[in-house]
């Protein structure tokens, strides 16, 4: 995977989805705003970047899911809000990206 993955993606995850984020946000894509909001463009593209890497990868969901919370740190499961990890990723990449 790309060093955006590896550089930037703990960062991120680590950082503001800790397993204390609903203290910060009361919704996942609130953790999205607060990060969009102290991050320029190129580090918000990095993490996408990264993102993508993630999700185009042959990973199966459930190895995603295993990998967000065991290696980058995310105490978010997207899974009882109806999504799967890799398409929770895919809204995450978009609003870095600057879309909705």
């Amino acid at each position: 995977m790309s060093s955006a993955f590896h550089d930037r993606l703990p960062q991120f995850f680590g950082g503001y989805f800790h397993e204390d984020w609903q203290v910060e946000a009361e919704d996942p894509d609130g953790i999205i705003d607060l990060y969009m909001s102290q991050a320029d463009r190129d580090q918000r593209l990095g993490v996408a970047e990264g993102i993508d890497a993630l999700i185009t990868s042959d990973l199966s969901d459930e190895a995603i899911s295993r990998m967000l919370f065991e290696e980058l740190g995310c105490y978010y499961d997207p899974t009882p809000d109806g999504l799967s990890a890799r398409a929770w990723l895919q809204q995450v990449s978009h609003r870095l990206k600057g879309r909705q």
